[in-house]
């Protein structure tokens, strides 16, 4: 079975109020070290085909077109890519140029997802973004100028500062840009953010339900087709990195704190950028833990994160593929879900309802 590819690339200039994600601030000179330790620790893996290509971070952006044409050739030289690999890199408006978007597009990068938020500048200083509104338009239209043909763009809702009115004029001006695929986030406050620390609050779940709709709907009228919880597309655009996270393919990840996926194992790395470093220097895997699933927890896993799809699961299939059916007390709270109008049996497959997107976390976790 082909599997995915991620490489994290930790280095930002600032770290967003609301993130979570393991990064390193103004650590910058030490980006060609990283690189090193990439390329080392690509080595430990067979050269094989990916079935897609994700470079995440972080700032991926952050580094130089030099440095970015030295992370596209040490992928290159390890294996030989599929023809229609999805190859993938997020990107910030601030540290967009021209030149490095050729180094990308040149090197094989076909998709480019860009992190803008909002196209408020009130909202980008309340989340604590580096670039400004201006700035992300600018950077959206030099992406197209250089060839760019399938972007993605973050979008943020449901912060404290964002009203409805500054909501419609984020979903107008994504209208008009026309991107091929669009990823929704709701704010969440994780307890590794600065949020948490100055106890933000988010929007109460009644608002937040009504604007998720709201996106939905006009989102839709763009040309935008939900297909998953959080992701929406032009046809033939949805992202095949993350459709196969979220049907439980395989995926190694290269990296500070990146995780791992082979056939029920589990393993992720070191999430300190200096403890990562010395491992892979010294030659020992950077690997900070791991947890190996049994067939029934592979199964649960499959089913919550198939949920999330609006194609949503084959329960025979996935019965067959991991040789477990679920226990009677998880088939009774589905069938209550059903029930509840929460979620929809229909032609062998189990999805969410619109009501039941909206409270899927909770659904998962009365189902973990």
């Amino acid at each position: 079975m082909k599997q995915s590819l991620y490489i994290h690339i930790p280095f930002c200039e600032r770290k967003c109020f609301y993130c979570s994600f393991v990064v390193s601030i103004a650590q910058e000179e030490r980006i060609d070290e990283y690189l090193n330790c990439i390329e080392m620790e690509m080595g430990r893996y067979p050269s094989e085909p990916w079935s897609s290509i994700y470079i995440g971070g972080g700032t991926p952006s952050l580094l130089s077109a030099a440095q970015l044409g030295r992370l596209l050739k040490i992928i290159a030289d390890h294996g030989k890519r599929d023809r229609d690999v999805e190859f993938t890199v997020e990107l910030n408006p601030e540290s967009i140029s021209a030149e490095k978007i050729k180094v990308l597009l040149n090197g094989g990068v076909n998709r480019l997802s860009m992190g803008v938020q909002t196209f408020h500048d009130h909202g980008l200083n309340f989340l604590g973004r580096n670039h400004t509104a201006f700035k992300a338009l600018e950077s959206y239209e030099l992406l197209r100028r250089e060839g760019a043909d399938n972007i993605n763009i973050d979008l943020m809702f449901a912060y404290p500062n964002q009203d409805r009115v500054s909501l419609e004029k984020d979903l107008a001006v994504l209208a008009e840009l026309r991107s091929e695929h669009v990823s929704l986030y709701g704010l969440t406050i994780d307890e590794k953010s600065r949020f948490f620390v100055q106890k933000v609050k988010g929007h109460n779940p009644q608002r937040e339900a009504r604007d998720y709709s709201f996106i939905i709907e006009r989102l839709a009228k763009s040309g935008l087709k939900q297909y998953e919880i959080s992701n929406f597309a032009r046809s033939g655009r949805e992202s095949r990195h993350n459709i196969n996270y979220w049907r439980g393919g395989n995926y190694i990840g290269l990296g500070v704190g990146a995780h791992s996926h082979k056939d029920g194992r589990r393993f992720w790395n070191k999430d300190r950028l200096t403890e990562y470093l010395k491992d892979v220097q010294q030659n020992r895997p950077p690997v900070a833990n791991q947890e190996v699933l049994t067939p029934e927890q592979r199964l649960v896993e499959a089913i919550l994160f198939g949920l999330r799809m609006n194609e949503g699961v084959d329960l025979a299939f996935l019965r067959e593929r991991f040789g477990c059916g679920l226990d009677r007390s998880r088939e009774e709270k589905l069938q209550g879900f059903v029930k509840d109008g929460f979620l929809l049996f229909h032609d062998n497959r189990l999805r969410t309802t619109l009501k039941g997107r909206m409270v899927l976390d909770e659904i998962s976790a009365r189902l973990i």
